[in-house]
């Protein structure tokens, strides 16, 4: 029972719209809430991709280690540690051994802990830290105490949420709410302004939401820089500056997660997948897929195919939170 629950809360792929932002349901209106698996090696990518979504993002690290990337910082943690991302923060998450990467996942809206809009909790507790350019993520250690007790109140939680026993909500709500407690009495929420890195992630997504729509044509700096009314020098400036990788190298995942959406349809040829996303001849699709994948791009159908990539999430990985 408790390993279908866990095949189930699995996230196997992260499903964005143009501008990265994930399109996930993370609970519901009622209950904005969700705990869940990502399994890195499971991934299409072997990798979470960058995506950003509305709600705050708790990860706790079953199989480590993993590099968790916000906006331009890393942070590379092991099993036991985990981290705090902010709202509408760009963010990736790769592995940092092949085959390895588990970590639990707790999404959740700042609506539970303001109760209501406009309250003094929102306005005093969750605003600040909500808005701060600075507060992008926080790692969270086990051998630093007000941390740990974080971490400790996750593991609960996650029990709370698997079990979802009469009253699990307002379990899941006062540990969300005792969380955020120990956040405000030990991090510092100065004064909120608007800064050039604020304008600057302003401008990558944009960059970003014109990769999504154009991802398949030839396109230049330049006729990015046109779209986001920046230089295309400007451009490539300020997205390495916020992501830690160029937009060629963006690109080019961005056009193989592509390509494995369309090689799992099955019904496209290698060459059409080549050309649909972008590449200039198969050959060099081919080089590309497997230098990423580590197989071909037919392998990687006949895989899928054979649902190697269907397996369920191990028992193991629950005794191990």
């Amino acid at each position: 029972m408790e390993e279908d629950w866990l095949v189930q809360q699995q996230i196997v792929d992260v499903a964005v719209d143009h501008s990265q932002r994930e399109l996930t349901s993370h609970g519901s209106f009622s209950f904005p809430f969700a705990a869940y698996y990502d399994i890195l090696h499971k991934k299409t990518l072997g990798f979470v991709n960058w995506h950003w979504h509305n709600e705050l993002h708790y990860c706790l690290v079953v199989e480590g280690p993993v590099t968790f990337s916000v906006d331009h910082s890393e942070y590379t943690l092991a099993a036991g540690s985990g981290i705090l991302i902010n709202a509408r923060r760009l963010h990736m998450a790769r592995s940092r051994r092949p085959g390895k990467g588990v970590y639990l996942c707790f999404d959740f809206s700042p609506r539970l802990l303001s109760l209501f809009r406009g309250s003094q909790l929102e306005k005093k507790y969750v605003k600040p830290l909500l808005e701060n350019p600075d507060f992008t993520a926080l790692p969270l250690e086990p051998e630093i105490p007000w941390q740990k007790a974080i971490l400790d109140k996750l593991r609960v939680l996650y029990a709370a949420y698997r079990d979802q026993r009469s009253g699990y909500e307002l379990s899941v709500v006062s540990l969300l709410l005792q969380c955020w407690s120990q956040l405000v009495e030990n991090t510092q929420t100065p004064a909120v302004q608007k800064t050039s890195v604020q304008r600057h992630q302003l401008v990558v997504r944009e960059i970003l939401d014109y990769i999504a729509k154009h991802y398949s044509e030839n396109f230049t700096m330049d006729d990015i820089g046109a779209a986001v009314n920046y230089s295309g020098a400007e451009c490539c400036r300020m997205f390495k500056s916020a992501l830690n990788e160029t937009i060629y190298q963006y690109l080019n995942v961005y056009r193989l997660e592509r390509a494995a959406e369309l090689l799992r349809q099955g019904n496209h040829s290698i060459s059409q997948v080549a050309y649909e996303t972008g590449f200039c001849s198969a050959s060099y699709f081919i080089k590309c897929f497997k230098s990423l994948l580590g197989q071909t791009p037919l392998q990687y159908r006949k895989n899928w195919e054979l649902g190697a990539s269907k397996d369920g999430c191990p028992q193991e990985l629950e005794k191990a939170v």
